[in-house]
């Protein structure tokens, strides 16, 4: 086989491969319907000696692929009138071809119907009322289905049918109308994204000894590790001799870490944080996470929300002077909406919630994550550090606020 025959296989092949891809998956890869529909035909020859007729259609077909299925149909029509008396019926057995070339969109299936088959009364008498004597039968129509389910969709065509004697027809304009029914479902129904489960972090008063060991080492339930470096009896209050700092140790080993979370949840140890009270420590808190909360230029203002839609970008958002003002503080935002933002990826707008309620632990971690991959592939911008850099300097912000980080589009 020469190049030239060859070429034109290969992109006949790549595109129906791309136009597959377009299409929503197939439940299954071979399908089987049944379609049932009424009929209204308008004779436009006058051969039936009746301008009108009403009637019935089914339809077995099998669908092997998403563009095409094959089946076998029966209908029946009665020709009447008021004026013209004696009724008339044609009727047709065929084999027909449905094609679907642009597949299921938004529920709906449109396709062309191409019919051809005999025509199974030939002139005999039904129910007293006689019938045409042609001998084949003709169809093509145009129509649609809507899918309400999987298993069931509404069925509507236009169309012409034909019987012979060619040298005087009977053609008609058909309507139809009627349901389909499907043995497997026809399409996959997008499954319900689970919820991210948002566990509230636990609130602890400022100053206590779980909140500083959240403040210093991530984690309350390392609280442990401050009692046991600054308290020896636990039956009593833990209070701090006057002029005394709390120890707070650093370079935590494994079996520290182990025995404080052992330890963080039994009576002894959570009726002695309880009893921890020390004022000057709580100030030195509450002064902490005032500067942290000025960190962020807009905390002031309260806005709590702003309207999303798919493709907008995070970091744009962040920078905003109504949101934070900072655009590498973007992690907030996709920490606090990543249910609703994978929503989004189908259309749906939504109010992007802003978190106010932020730390300077929060916004340290937010400027670590805001260069991290899982980040970035949200971020909806393509930036790094140095863009960065040259953002604050013409918003006439200190470069303070980013620390030296690896960067994925510079390298090592």
């Amino acid at each position: 086989m020469t190049q030239s025959q060859t070429t034109p296989k290969l992109y006949l092949t790549a595109f129906l491969l791309a136009l597959s891809t377009l299409l929503p998956p197939r439940a299954h890869a071979l399908n089987f319907s049944l379609t049932l529909d009424g009929l209204y035909s308008r004779d436009l020859t006058g051969a039936s000696r009746h301008k009108n007729a009403i009637g019935g259609n089914a339809l077995f077909e099998i669908e092997p692929t998403d563009f095409i299925s094959l089946g076998v149909g029966a209908h029946l029509n009665n020709y009447w009138g008021v004026v013209t008396q004696g009724p008339l019926w044609a009727s047709s057995v065929d084999g027909v071809i449905r094609l679907m070339p642009w597949g299921l969109r938004n529920n709906i299936e449109s396709y062309l119907l191409f019919g051809g088959g005999i025509n199974t009364l030939k002139g005999q008498p039904l129910y007293g009322w006689g019938s045409w004597n042609g001998d084949y039968h003709f169809q093509l129509g145009v129509g649609l289905r809507y899918f309400i389910s999987p298993h069931f969709a509404i069925d509507g065509a236009v169309g012409g049918d034909y019987y012979d004697p060619f040298d005087k027809p009977l053609t008609d304009l058909t309507a139809r109308f009627g349901l389909s029914f499907y043995a497997l479902p026809a399409y996959q129904e997008p499954t319900k994204e689970k919820e991210d489960v948002v566990k509230p972090k636990p609130q602890h008063k400022v100053g206590s000894l779980q909140y500083v060991a959240m403040k210093e080492y991530g984690d309350p339930d390392l609280y442990p590790v401050l009692v046991d470096a600054n308290f020896k009896d636990l039956g009593k209050p833990l209070i701090l001799p006057k002029g005394a700092q709390l120890i707070i140790p650093r370079n935590l080993t494994k079996d520290m870490i182990l025995e404080a979370h052992q330890r963080a949840h039994s009576a002894k140890y959570l009726n002695a944080a309880a009893s921890f009270d020390n004022p000057t420590l709580t100030a030195h808190y509450k002064e902490k996470n005032r500067k942290a909360l000025a960190a962020i230029p807009i905390t002031q203002q309260r806005k709590t929300s702003f309207p999303y839609s798919f493709g907008d970008s995070l970091w744009d958002i962040a920078a905003r002077s109504d949101v934070y003002g900072d655009p590498e503080l973007y992690p907030l935002l996709l920490d606090a909406n990543r249910a609703r933002l994978r929503k989004s990826e189908s259309g749906l707008k939504f109010g992007l919630t802003i978190p106010r309620e932020v730390s300077h632990q929060d916004i340290v971690q937010a400027r670590i994550k805001a260069w991290a991959v899982e980040y970035i592939l949200w971020r909806g911008k393509n930036v790094n550090h140095r863009t960065y850099q040259e953002w604050r300097r013409q918003h006439h912000l200190s470069p303070e606020g980013a620390e030296p980080k690896y960067d994925p589009d510079q390298g090592d």
